[in-house]
């Protein structure tokens, strides 16, 4: 389902809570509790790298014993929504191929994940935005939409390519907790993420204004196409 329907559903949904009685459990209402449940599946499939936290609170409203609040209801919902704004801003940056303008489109979105608590996907949303990044100041096209990021930044780091210090500092504080999160069901801490949205903001203020050496970037492609 695209995007913006979802939306639409929330934003329904948020004023159909006005309906009910704030302080009661959402479980009073099955009929309203199913439809909650269908937009959280819609959100999972659109957008599976914020997986876990549709899944958790899936997982808390369907309980054996629940006691979501219809007060609580309206907070999830406009956090699916300001997820969603972000990610339809990313695209669009992306399809114009502002790659630059969508990193930082990711970086945002892994800041409301972090106000919510959501540290995985604090740190699917760091990783593409560093994707991003390497896609802009290497000019990767726009037709490739993987690259094997680390790879790439171990080339730079191997280079001394600036910034090879702090790209080093990535590799090791978002793109190996991230890999930890997908492959061993790590749950990174709060500092994890507080330290990986540190690395990424520093990241993007040295790389706005600058490029990747060029000669550095015909070595990467000459290395292996399949870096990419």
């Amino acid at each position: 389902m695209e995007l913006r329907k979802i939306k639409e559903l929330a934003n329904l949904l948020i004023t159909e809570s006005t309906n009910y009685s704030r302080t009661q459990y959402l479980s009073n209402y099955p009929v309203y509790k199913s439809k909650i449940n269908n937009i959280l599946n819609l959100f999972m499939a659109s957008l599976p790298e914020h997986h876990v936290y549709g899944k958790g609170v899936y997982d808390n409203i369907n309980a054996l014993v629940s006691y979501i609040q219809i007060s609580e209801v309206p907070d999830i919902l406009i956090h699916i929504i300001n997820i969603i704004d972000i990610e339809e801003k990313a695209i669009k940056a992306s399809d114009e191929f502002r790659f630059f303008d969508s990193a930082i489109d990711k970086y945002k979105q892994a800041g409301l994940s972090f106000k919510d608590g959501d540290y995985p996907s604090v740190f699917n949303s760091l990783n593409s935005a560093l994707e991003l990044i390497l896609k802009d100041k290497i000019g990767i096209p726009s037709t490739i939409t993987k690259i094997n990021t680390a790879k790439i930044i171990d080339i730079l780091i191997k280079n001394k390519i600036e910034p090879y210090v702090h790209l080093s500092e990535a590799n090791n504080k978002i793109l190996q907790i991230d890999n930890k999160v997908k492959h061993q069901g790590y749950i990174p801490s709060k500092i994890d993420a507080i330290n990986g949205m540190k690395i990424m903001e520093e990241i993007l203020s040295i790389l706005k204004d600058i490029n990747i050496a060029l000669w550095i970037i015909g070595k990467i492609y000459r290395s292996n196409r399949a870096h990419f």
